[in-house]
């Protein structure tokens, strides 16, 4: 009954329609702060990527992975001011987020790898065992852990970033999930829609319009982690003793 109540509660957001435009108006917000912030601060990271593109040289192995996390950090809801020391300050974060990306990462590639094995190591492809296995784990789990990811970032900047909080964070994340799985779920599919036709959408050719959907796809990618984080916050502020039964929040 207690999670049903919860589901319920989720759902709040769209009934009435006062509730919708004020999780829109808040998402607005996140947005107008944090995309001139992040380019304002991490510029740098977008032109090395630029530069990787234009040479040649496969820096998006790296860079991407911590453009995602920089993302995180300045979209993440904070009373304290976003300058140099706030980055210093999760110098661990940052480290642990980035070690996430890069297994998440390789993951995206073997899984890609072994779609393809699959794929094309077997002609009668509905009978074979393994192929639909495959399908199951890779729908199933994997599609569970990388929906979870927003969540995991959140509450693991909002840890003290020990070995333990790397893991916990999972915990808490599938807890949010899990929740608010009606209105989670709702925003996953829409959100992965929209970065599904992101990357349709690819531009090949000349420079500047490889840079300008580079750009874009940032500022989108920003977008969706505010769309998250006022999402995490909303359910956070809701149910705040489930995640933080203890004062171990920082600021």
């Amino acid at each position: 009954m207690q999670l049903l109540a919860s589901w319920k509660q989720s759902l709040s957001i769209f009934y009435p329609l006062n509730n919708l435009k004020l999780f829109g108006f808040a998402i607005l917000r996140a947005v107008q702060v944090a995309v001139p912030q992040f380019f304002m601060s991490f510029w740098w990271l977008i032109g090395v990527l630029l530069l990787g593109m234009y040479f040649d040289v496969p820096v998006d192995l790296f860079v991407t992975p911590c453009m995602v996390v920089f993302i995180y950090l300045i979209v993440r809801p904070s009373v304290g001011i976003k300058n140099f020391d706030y980055v210093k300050n999760h110098s661990r974060h940052i480290f642990g987020g980035v070690i996430l990306s890069l297994l998440l990462a390789l993951v995206s590639l073997a899984v890609a790898e072994g779609e393809n094995l699959v794929f094309s190591g077997s002609e009668s492809f509905y009978m074979n065992t393994f192929a639909w296995i495959f399908i199951i784990v890779d729908v199933l789990v994997l599609t569970t852990l990388f929906s979870l990811v927003p969540l995991w970032f959140f509450f693991f900047l909002d840890s003290r970033a020990t070995l333990g909080d790397f893991f916990v964070s999972w915990k808490y994340a599938f807890l949010m999930a899990v929740y608010a799985f009606p209105l989670w779920i709702i925003l996953f599919v829409v959100l992965e829609w929209v970065m599904g036709l992101l990357e349709m959408v690819g531009v090949v050719g000349a420079f500047w319009a490889v840079s300008i959907m580079t750009v874009v796809s940032v500022c989108v990618q920003i977008v969706v982690a505010c769309i998250w984080s006022v999402f995490y916050t909303k359910r956070l502020h809701e149910q705040f003793e489930v995640y933080f039964p203890g004062p171990q929040i920082k600021g």
